[in-house]
């Protein structure tokens, strides 16, 4: 019998450009401390989440508060997902709760953000 292969998805976060350059232009100076204020937060709120799968209340109130920070920075991936457990959870989709649960918690592993990308981003054509 063949060995098992963990599997170990990976995708990416979509930012909103437009949302994350409207703060940085908003905060000025700022913006580096305040975005990373923001991201600290949300890596906290996410590994708050880890552990409350089975606290139905305590992943709402989590999931609620990251999709407000990720709204402000336009983190497009993490608020759709997190929005995705709490509509899981009203409709009482215990599978689909935690297969959202489980990407939430990928989505903010460490190490993610090299797999971070703006929603339509240009890419560099290589000039300096």
């Amino acid at each position: 019998m063949p060995a098992a292969i963990p599997l170990r998805p990976t995708e990416h976060i979509t930012f909103d450009r437009d949302r994350l350059f409207r703060v940085c232009d908003e905060k000025g100076i700022d913006a580096e401390i305040f975005l990373m204020d923001i991201l600290s937060e949300i890596e906290t709120l996410v590994e708050i989440a880890r552990g409350q799968v089975d606290d139905r209340e305590g992943l709402v109130r989590t999931c609620s508060r990251l999709i407000r920070r990720a709204e402000v920075i336009g983190m497009v991936t993490l608020e759709e997902v997190a929005r995705s457990v709490i509509r899981c959870l009203g409709e009482g989709n215990e599978y689909g709760m935690r297969a959202c649960h489980a990407r939430l918690v990928r989505l903010g592993r460490p190490g993610a953000v090299a797999e971070w990308s703006f929603a339509g981003a240009m890419q560099p054509d290589g000039a300096a």
